[in-house]
């Protein structure tokens, strides 16, 4: 991965992560924190082609009396209030450990979920300390409340097998509310989502291929992403392709104004290649600013009419 330095000064980096298809399941912990800074246990994740298992274990002296579990296949489908802090009973699953572990499996059908699909963990634990506990992770919100979540990518123990027939790679942009060739540079399609105030979430957008002259009609519909912009200033996407389709670049721009040039996207902030390609990426970063403006660019690749 290659992270170029921001455009302008309103993005601040925190973390970027690509996610591809993994050649084999493994094992995945999380540390189990109780009242935020004690070790209380771990939280292990794996998963086969037709299963997710996730085992609570506690450890250091600490007794784990009872657990809450959310998780599914993005950040929302865990139960929170308005300003985001997880409503704990609401999580669907619960469970009381025998000799300090418990372990929870689903079939991954019941989550409409593939032996590849990431999946949103939020794993709550009551302890013998009196402290509550959280599995270690990305928190809900910036200020306050510390509960967190994590992700898990699942992976196959065989590799699917590839689509059928011939493919087709080209540019694809996310959908949005401006079209760039009314931004200086009047020979390129695609789109920015401009406007992106602190405090929205779960918003959606297509991901159109070849649909030159922004003409929809005679583009792809090859995925779509799901975004948030927090009101501490967190900006997450998720990137998603439709089955039998997949991404082998992604370079992503954001921020308060725009690019010099909206047509160079080698100067975005963000670079990513991938020739095995991926079907599924997500990110997250601070962003300075409010509101702001969203690039999304990448080649996608599908079968052949």
């Amino acid at each position: 991965m290659k992270l170029l330095t921001p455009l302008c000064s309103s993005v601040m980096l925190a973390a970027l992560m690509f996610i591809a298809n993994p050649a084999a399941a493994e094992e995945q912990c999380q540390t189990l924190w109780a009242g935020q800074h004690n070790d209380a246990g771990e939280v292990c994740v794996s998963n086969d082609n037709d299963e997710i298992t996730i085992t609570v274990t506690g450890h250091n002296g600490w007794d784990i009396y009872d657990t809450q579990l959310a998780l599914g296949l993005s950040k929302s489908d865990i139960p929170t209030n308005r300003p985001g802090n997880p409503i704990i009973g609401h999580f669907p699953y619960t469970g009381v450990p025998e000799n300090n572990t418990y372990t929870y499996t689903f079939p991954l059908s019941d989550f409409g979920a593939t032996c590849d699909s990431l999946f949103y963990i939020a794993l709550h634990a009551n302890t013998s300390g009196g402290e509550t506990a959280w599995a270690d992770g990305n928190r809900f919100v910036q200020r306050g409340n510390w509960a967190t979540y994590f992700t898990y990518q699942a992976s196959c123990d065989t590799p699917p097998p590839p689509p059928p027939g011939d493919m087709t790679c080209e540019t694809a942009y996310a959908f949005g509310n401006v079209e760039l060739n009314t931004l200086g540079q009047a020979n390129r399609w695609g789109w920015a989502i401009e406007g992106i105030a602190a405090g929205t979430y779960n918003q959606s957008a297509t991901i159109w291929a070849g649909a030159g002259q922004n003409d929809t009609s005679k583009g792809v519909d090859v995925g779509f992403i799901n975004y948030s912009f927090s009101t501490s200033g967190l900006l997450t996407v998720d990137v998603y392709a439709h089955a039998g389709m997949y991404f082998t670049e992604a370079h992503l721009f954001a921020g308060t104004g725009y690019p010099s040039n909206v047509a160079a996207n080698g100067s975005f902030t963000f670079q990513w290649e991938n020739t095995q390609g991926a079907n599924t990426i997500f990110f997250e970063e601070e962003v300075d600013g409010d509101p702001i403006n969203m690039i999304l660019h990448l080649v996608a690749c599908h079968p052949e009419d």
